[in-house]
C-alpha cells in the first residue's frame, strides 16, 4: 500500500529522538507503545490513504505520549521513563485511536 507506515520504525525513531534528550527510556516502553498500535495497522493505512492523518501526526502522537510520560517521571524525581509512566500518559489523553 503506497500510504502505509511502518509503525515499528516510527515508534522506534520517535523513542530514539526522545531518549537523546535528558531522559532515558526503558526498553519495555517500545512494546507498551507498539502493542496497542499494531492491530490497527490497516486502519492507520486507510486513514493515511484518505488523508485523515499524516505520518507526522502519528509521530507527534508518540512524542506527546512520551513527553507526558517524561513529565510524570520527572515529577517523581526520576530521569527514566518506564512502561508505567507511558500507561499513565495514554490514560490521561488519547491522541489517536489505539493509544488510549
Amino acid at each position: 500500500m503506497p500510504n502505509s507506515v511502518d509503525l515499528k520504525k516510527l515508534v522506534k525513531s520517535v523513542m530514539d529522538d526522545f531518549a537523546s534528550r535528558d531522559l532515558s527510556v526503558d526498553e519495555g516502553v517500545y512494546d507498551e507503545l507498539l502493542a496497542p498500535a499494531l492491530p490497527h495497522q490497516s486502519d492507520v493505512d486507510r486513514d493515511l490513504a484518505a488523508g485523515k492523518i499524516t505520518e507526522e501526526f502519528l509521530r507527534s502522537c508518540v512524542q506527546d505520549i512520551l513527553t507526558r510520560a517524561g513529565n510524570r517521571a520527572q515529577s517523581e524525581g526520576l530521569r527514566r521513563v518506564t512502561e508505567h509512566h507511558v500507561r499513565q500518559a495514554m490514560a490521561e489523553d488519547c491522541p489517536y485511536r489505539f493509544w488510549c
